[in-house]
This record gives structure tokens, sequence and C-alpha cells, in this order.
């Protein structure tokens, strides 16, 4: 690994190669690494998360600190609580971050924020001097019942029924939660609590399905057959 690393980047510690892994080394480490980050995003972290000791390193040199905003469960205690305490910015989707830093902006005036997917990603962010384009998360926030609305009747009116696909290489909860999404948009929420499967994974297993076509994120972090 380290021989393919030279090739494209640069290895840095404080140690001797060859040092063996110890767990009071990882802080260090973790220093090093929000130091060379413009920002630090906690995705899930308890109240003892390690995580939550790389964000307060984080914060000592100046950094942006970023949480995901999760739900009262015992892996989002420690992220939430930051969140609550203003030590770091409550995120829900990418835009979140890139607001966040004036030298990022959107070259693509076509994007739909409303309709933002996973091939939509790789446009942003473009680093530049230029004007920041900014997402309208608030207006959507606030028309996102009537949206919701309009987006139900436009699948259930335009889209026929899709039928799940067969042996698929997947494994055991990314093909229970395929098996679970039908063609009637569903919630990340409400796919988590039926399934009994946390957030993080539920996450997970989604962006790998939509990834290889077998499901379309809609808005309001929802999800159905493709």
């Amino acid at each position: 690994m380290r021989e393919a690393i030279t090739k494209r980047g640069a290895v840095i510690s404080e140690y001797p190669p060859d040092e063996s892994p110890r767990g009071y080394y990882f802080p260090a480490r973790n220093r090093l690494i929000s130091a060379l980050s413009d920002g630090v995003l906690i995705i899930e972290a308890s109240a003892k998360s390690g995580s939550l000791i790389t964000a307060s390193l984080a914060l000592e040199q100046g950094k942006e600190v970023f949480a995901l905003l999760g739900n009262n469960s015992p892996q989002n205690e420690g992220s939430n609580n930051r969140i609550k305490e203003g030590s770091a910015i409550p995120v829900t989707d990418f835009m979140d971050i890139l607001n966040a830093f004036d030298n990022l902006y959107v070259t693509d005036d076509s994007l739909d924020f409303n309709e933002i997917s996973l091939e939509d990603i790789n446009a942003v962010p473009v680093k530049g001097g230029g004007h920041f384009v900014k997402s309208p998360a608030s207006d959507f926030r606030a028309e996102q019942n009537e949206i919701h609305i309009k987006s139900n009747s436009v699948h259930n009116n335009s889209k026929k029924e899709i039928k799940h696909k067969q042996n698929l290489d997947l494994n055991k909860t990314a093909q229970k939660i395929y098996d679970y999404i039908n063609n009637e948009p569903v919630h990340i929420d409400k796919i988590s609590s039926d399934l009994n499967i946390p957030v993080f994974k539920v996450l997970t297993a989604v962006t790998t399905l939509e990834m290889q076509g077998l499901i379309e994120a809609l808005q309001g972090r929802r999800y159905i057959l493709k």
C-alpha cells in the first residue's frame, strides 16, 4: 500500500516505518488528517466515540466541523450533542458542506437541487474564484409537503410497475432492503424502522443499490424501484 501511495501521494506519520499500531497512536494520526483537511464531517458518533476526538482537534486547528444529523439513538448521541452545543454544523446533504465554503461553487446551472442524485455529484463541487450558487434548501423545506404530493402523483401516474430483479450478488442487508423497496416511494427512516436496521447501514445499502441502478433516490431521502 505504501508503494502505491508514493506514486500518487505521500505517507505522513510521526512514527518510524514499520512501527506496530497501538490504540493511542490513532488520535495523533487523526490530528494530522484534520490538519490537512478544510473540514471534518462526523458521520456517526456515540457519546464516547473516537470521532469526537478528531472533531475537537479540528476545532482547535480552526477547521470547519460538520455532523450528519442523525436520529435519537445512542449511535448518534455524540454527534447530535456537538450540533446542539454549536460546535458542529448540522448536515443533511452535501450541499450543506458546500455552502460553508465560499471558494466552492456549482458551474452547471442545469442541476436541479430538488432532484439531485448520485449521477449529479460528479459535477459538484468545482473549485474556483467565481460565485457560489446557493442551494435552495430552505425553499425546498418550506414547500416539502406540496412537492411530495406532486412527486407521488407523477410516479403513480407515469411509472409502470417494476418487478424486483433476481439472482443479484448483494450482501444480506442490501438484499433485504432491495426486497423491501417497491413501486411506492418509501422514506429511509421507515425502511430503518420496519426492517430494524440502523439508518447508517440503510444509507450505505441504498447508496450501493442506487449506484447499481436497482433503485432510484427521490427528494426527501425516499427511494423507489428503478
